[in-house]
This record gives structure tokens, C-alpha cells and sequence, in this order.
């Protein structure tokens, strides 16, 4: 499949459609169980890290053998937000059992720590690099699918998560914002722990109130 390419001013942006990157997931769920059914809210954080992106002059670059010289760039897009799943356990909930389980959730954009500053008197080279970088779009709805293997503590389980809108709709250059659109999907093997809360609350000591009369 042909790359997607952007021409801008006397250069050039182009990525590979379908390419692979890398993501990070880390979630903290609530689970509520009752009559086979649970509903599952969650706090997450999300780290998406991209494949290349390429950038060049005009009859640099390309996909193919005979390539010109160009700059390759990638750019990661921090999230944290909220999600909520609901699905079917088969088997009994606090023993081992198999879950399935399907939802969506919203991500905000965060800034990383090491994110880019804008230059103060960039070249054409620069300028283009701080726009791929800075281009992400604050707000992301995502669907999320689940299957896991879950024993009294620990759980394993195939997580998707599919971006239900873009995570860079357009690159800012100059004044002028051009169309340069990136989606996401990620497909990851997470590793859980269940803390048994209700457990916990009902092998705590209780209070009792001793009353003597005369």
C-alpha cells in the first residue's frame, strides 16, 4: 500500500499506512460482579509511540530501494482518562473463571516531561519536527475489548484498543494547518492484579459497644 505523504512548503512528510509502533498501558479498574455480569469502570494511562515518519525535500526520500537521504522522526502521545467495560464471567467470580469483556473510554492528551519546546529561530527542518510532535489532538475517544483468564489474585488477558477518532488530524506550519491524519490501534498482553476489597472489608475487626447494667 502506498505511503501517505503530505507536501508542505519545499519539503515533504510521509508515513507508511498500517505501520507498526509501540503502546504502554496501565489501568486501575473496579470490578462489580452479579449473576454472571460485570461492570467494570476504570482510570488508565495510555503511551502510544508511532512508527516512522519521514521528512525530506522534494525527490528525496521513498519507501523503495533506491532511496534519497531524509530525516526520520517518531512521536509518542501520552493519555490518562476514563473508561468503562461490561461483559460476561464464566465460572465463579473469586475463583479461577474466564472473562469477557467490551467497552470504551475517553483520553486526554498530557504533556510529556521531555516534549518539545518550540524554537526560537528554527530552520525548515526543525520547524517540521516540533509540528509532527506537537500535532496530536487533545481529546481521543477509544473502543476496548478484552478477553482474560483471571485465577483468586492474579490475571492474564488480550486487550484491544482502537481509536473511534484520529489521534493527529492535521500538522501546523506556520500559519497554514494541513490534513495529515493518524489513527491507532493496540493490541496488548497485560498482566493484573485483583485486590479482593469486599474480602478485605469483611474480615476486618469490628467495633463492638459493651453495655453493663445494674
Amino acid at each position: 500500500m502506498s505511503p501517505q505523504r503530505l507536501e508542505l512548503p519545499n519539503s515533504y512528510l510521509e508515513a507508511k499506512r498500517h505501520d507498526q509502533g509501540l503502546a504502554v498501558d496501565f489501568a486501575l479498574f473496579v470490578s462489580m460482579v452479579r449473576k454472571g455480569w460485570v461492570l467494570q469502570p476504570s482510570f488508565f494511562y495510555h503511551n502510544t509511540y508511532s512508527g516512522d515518519v519521514r521528512y525530506g525535500t522534494p525527490g528525496s526520500g521513498g519507501f523503495g530501494f533506491f532511496s534519497f537521504p531524509y530525516t526520520t522522526t517518531a512521536f509518542s502521545v501520552q493519555q490518562m482518562g476514563l473508561g468503562g467495560s461490561v461483559g460476561r464471567v464464566f465460572g465463579a467470580a473469586h475463583e479461577e473463571h474466564l472473562q469477557v469483556l467490551v467497552g470504551s473510554r475517553v483520553g486526554w492528551r498530557i504533556k510529556s516531561l521531555d516534549a518539545p519546546s518550540a524554537p526560537a529561530s528554527p530552520s525548515q527542518s526543525e520547524a517540521v519536527r516540533y509540528a509532527i510532535e506537537t500535532a496530536h489532538e487533545p481529546l481521543q475517544l477509544q473502543l476496548t475489548g478484552e478477553v482474560g483468564w483471571w485465577g483468586r489474585h492474579w490475571g492474564v488477558s488480550l486487550q484491544g484498543v482502537h481509536g473511534l477518532t484520529s489521534l493527529v488530524r492535521r500538522v501546523e506550519l506556520g500559519n497554514t494547518a494541513y490534513p495529515f491524519q493518524v489513527s491507532n490501534t493496540s493490541l496488548m498482553v497485560s498482566l493484573g492484579y485483583r485486590l479482593p476489597l469486599k474480602e478485605l472489608l469483611a474480615s476486618s475487626p469490628k467495633r463492638t459497644r459493651s453495655q453493663t447494667t445494674e
